[in-house]
C-alpha cells in the first residue's frame, strides 16, 4: 500500500518506526521476499530517502512536502513457476500482477490478449528454473549424535566429512523447503 501525506501548514516534525525496512517479509515453501517498507520526502522537487531505512525521530518538514510511505509487502508462498498460469493469467487480468511480472515472477508468457502461451510458457520456466541459484542447506544439528550409534563421529568429524560421508545425504543442493532432508538418519 502506498500512502502520500502532504504537509499543509508552515511547519512539522516527523517520526516513523517501522519493520521490514532493511529484511523485507521472506517468503515460503519457495516463495519470494516482499518487497521492504519504505519512506522517502518529496520536497521542493527533490526525493530523499531516509538515512536510517524505516526508522527517524523529529524530521523537519516545510509546507508542501510529501511523506511518501510505501508498506511491506507479504512474503510469497510456494514456488511461483509451479502456480498454475491460467490463475497467473486470471491475475493479470484482475490487476493483482502486471504481465511483466507475471513473466519475470510466474515464468508466464502472456499473448497480446492476455491467454496463457503454452510453448512460450513452458521454454520461459525451464530457462528460470535453470537460472535458479542451488543453495547447500547444512542442518545445524548434522554432527548432532545419530540414533543408530549415539556418536556423533559415526555420521562426520566436521562438516566437511559429514558432506562427503556414506551415512549422509551427498547432495545437498535443492530449491524449496519441500525437497529438505534430515541428515543421516535422524528423520
Amino acid at each position: 500500500m502506498r500512502r502520500e501525506l502532504r504537509l499543509l501548514g508552515e511547519e512539522a516534525t516527523y517520526s516513523v518506526l517501522c519493520d521490514r525496512a532493511v529484511v523485507p517479509p521472506f517468503g515460503v515453501g519457495g516463495g519470494g521476499s516482499a518487497a521492504p517498507f519504505s519512506v522517502t520526502i518529496q520536497d521542493r522537487g527533490a526525493e530523499v530517502a531516509m538515512t536510517t531505512p524505516g526508522k527517524a525521530t523529529g524530521m523537519m518538514l516545510r509546507r508542501d512536502a510529501v511523506v511518501v510511505m510505501q508498506s511491506a509487502g507479504g512474503g510469497g508462498y510456494g514456488d511461483p513457476l509451479a502456480r498454475d498460469p491460467r490463475l497467473v493469467a486470471g491475475d493479470v487480468d484482475a490487476g493483482y500482477v502486471s504481465a511483466q511480472r507475471a513473466r519475470a515472477d510466474y515464468g508466464v508468457a502472456l499473448d497480446p490478449e492476455g491467454a496463457v502461451d503454452e510453448a512460450g510458457t513452458t521454454d520461459l520456466r525451464r530457462t528460470l528454473a535453470a537460472a535458479m541459484p542451488a543453495l547447500a542447506i547444512v542442518a545445524d544439528e548434522a554432527c548432532a549424535p545419530t540414533r543408530a550409534s549415539g556418536d556423533a563421529t559415526a555420521c562426520c568429524a566436521s562438516r566437511r566429512n559429514w558432506q562427503r560421508s556414506s551415512g549422509c545425504a551427498a547432495n545437498n543442493s535443492w530449491r524449496s523447503s519441500a525437497d529438505i532432508r534430515r541428515p543421516c538418519g535422524s528423520g
